[in-house]
């Protein structure tokens, strides 16, 4: 088994033996301080960093917090520039598109690339309403093949993906070296990777690209598999793979994180690209 999937089973079992009349305070303040810890742990980084305390816990965090929380996660590495282009793939319904089109400026592009019908027209009138111009939406799923594919339909937006189940909604699907090949890209400075457990397929459709990206940050949802999700969600490993032979230097996530959810988060980057 899987380490983290027994780390997993272990605090399950634990949860088991303490779920029950005279337990259940102590496991529920166990799981408060647990989370409270980690919790701080970030909101002492992002502090260090940049001089803004960013409460974790929060239930009703502001567009400043938001903004932090998605600088600390996603920029990692880097942080895009004026004049980049960036693919934000998986850019639901536009929650990172205003800081990115900020941070590129009218001299750079955003592609955000939506596949969920409804979230794309979310995502569409969230720029039209910011006047990002400087923003594209596209509206296709990523994978490995173009075509069309089956996409969940759930009430959570977010966790919306492709799946086997032919009774979903019917989404274009095109690769990354299809996207790249549309717009006619020399270069991407930096690709935003998050679509639910798809991201290997997304990244072998990058085959032709890759040597054009610089830096990437690809969010592997392997947390999903360690809590007795579908074995599929568990990429990390492949993409780390893929992301090496491709010629990218690959860190994981800083150590000071440990957010069940963002440790298998991945970044690459390259010190020159080829066109």
């Amino acid at each position: 088994m899987h380490a983290r999937s027994l780390k997993f089973s272990a605090f399950r079992a634990i949860e088991h033996t303490l779920d029950r009349p005279g337990g259940r305070l102590l496991l529920g303040a166990l799981g408060r301080a647990r989370r409270g810890v980690h919790s701080a742990l970030v909101s002492a980084h992002i502090w260090r960093a940049r001089r803004v305390w960013v409460p974790i816990r929060s239930a009703a965090r502001g567009a400043t917090a938001r903004e932090e929380l998605a600088r600390d996660l996603f920029f990692q590495q880097y942080t895009p520039r004026p004049g980049d282009t960036v693919l934000d793939v998986g850019a639901g319904a536009g929650e990172e598109a205003e800081l990115l089109s900020r941070l590129v400026g009218p001299a750079g592009r955003v592609y955000a690339v939506e596949a969920h019908p409804a979230t794309f027209a979310a995502l569409e009138s969230r720029c039209r309403a910011a006047r990002l111009e400087n923003v594209v939406p596209v509206h296709a799923a990523v994978s490995d093949r173009v075509g069309t594919v089956s996409f969940s339909d759930g009430a959570s937006y977010r966790e919306n993906r492709i799946v086997a189940d032919p009774g979903g909604l019917a989404v274009p699907a095109l690769t990354l070296d299809e996207l790249v090949d549309r717009w006619a890209l020399d270069q991407i400075d930096f690709v935003k990777l998050n679509i639910e457990g798809a991201e290997e397929a997304a990244l072998r459709g990058l085959a032709r690209h890759a040597v054009r990206v610089r830096h990437l940050t690809v969010s592997c949802h392997d947390f999903i598999a360690d809590r007795g999700g579908a074995p599929s969600n568990r990429t990390n490993a492949a993409v780390r793979r893929l992301l090496g032979g491709y010629g990218f230097t690959v860190t994981g996530r800083r150590r000071g994180d440990r957010r069940h959810w963002t440790r298998p988060y991945l970044y690459g980057a390259r010190s020159s690209i080829s066109t």
